[in-house]
């Protein structure tokens, strides 16, 4: 949840009062008014009512949730335009030689964005924190770039570089290939780099074959990572700077065009 900069994790009932989300966790209350929350991120473990659920439908409050390993479980939506004629066109052409090629720029730009920010680093830190971290903000990430393409009008399931199995949010992960390194690995190496967690803020997971985030990870992580969506770049295509979280949906929007118009001119965004 992202009140006026404030996050917490790991809490249980979640009510409304007067306008107001009410966060009750072992005898403490906490409560954020609706008109400052953006961004609502759900973890195992969390209640919401009937009446918090249609609220934050009817608001068009981004609410996401999460599985303890960070992975992405599904996000609620309210009612949405489409256009028809757009998931038409991607529906056409994820066969043809035209969809591999397009699939091909997402892929462009994440190796370009990976290697400016790999040349940034200058440490190598242990693996499976490092692991770890990674797998729950990719999880942040892809639910952001799936709210960005229903925005787009682009069917989020049907993909082009991932096969589209069912049941997975294929396009999501296609498109967000270009904003792993820009987004979550540049996170992930500023909270390293600051010296901001230790071993004790990680946790085994219950099969023992690895490590989740523990509960100060988690809100400490989740502050860095939305810096990152709130941090403004220049946006070569409309030469102005925009916030990440606008260029994820302007990126969409241009992937969409590409689809209607069968046309390769797909510029990935890639940060200098």
């Amino acid at each position: 949840m992202l009140p006026a900069g404030d996050r917490l994790p790991e809490l249980k009932p979640l009510n409304l009062k007067n306008e107001s989300l009410v966060i009750n966790r072992s005898g403490d209350r906490k409560s954020f008014r609706l008109a400052e929350v953006s961004l609502l991120v759900i973890h195992a473990g969390v209640q919401l009512t009937s009446v918090v659920i249609a609220e934050l439908m009817d608001r068009g409050i981004e609410t996401i949730f999460l599985k303890q390993d960070g992975q992405f479980r599904g996000r609620l939506q309210g009612s949405f335009h489409t256009n028809p004629m757009l998931r038409l066109a991607q529906y056409q052409v994820v066969d043809l030689t035209f969809g591999m090629a397009i699939a091909q720029k997402l892929i462009e730009g994440k190796i370009r964005n990976q290697r400016v920010i790999l040349q940034r680093r200058n440490r190598q830190p242990p693996l499976d924190p490092i692991n770890a971290l990674l797998s729950w903000g990719y999880g942040v990430l892809l639910a952001r770039v799936f709210a960005a393409a229903v925005l787009a009008g682009l069917d989020p399931y049907f993909g082009f570089f991932h096969v589209t199995q069912p049941y997975r949010p294929n396009l999501a992960l296609d498109l967000m290939e270009e904003f792993r390194p820009v987004v979550v690995d540049a996170a992930v190496i500023a909270i390293v780099q600051a010296n901001l967690l230790d071993p004790t803020d990680f946790e085994p997971s219950p099969d023992g074959a690895g490590i989740w985030l523990g509960a100060i990870a988690k809100k400490l992580f989740l502050r860095q990572l939305e810096q990152q969506f709130s941090t403004p770049f220049i946006y070569p295509s409309q030469n102005r700077k925009l916030r990440l979280s606008q260029i994820l949906v302007e990126q969409a929007r241009a992937f969409g065009r590409c689809l209607l118009e069968r046309s390769l001119d797909y510029q990935p965004y890639v940060i200098k």
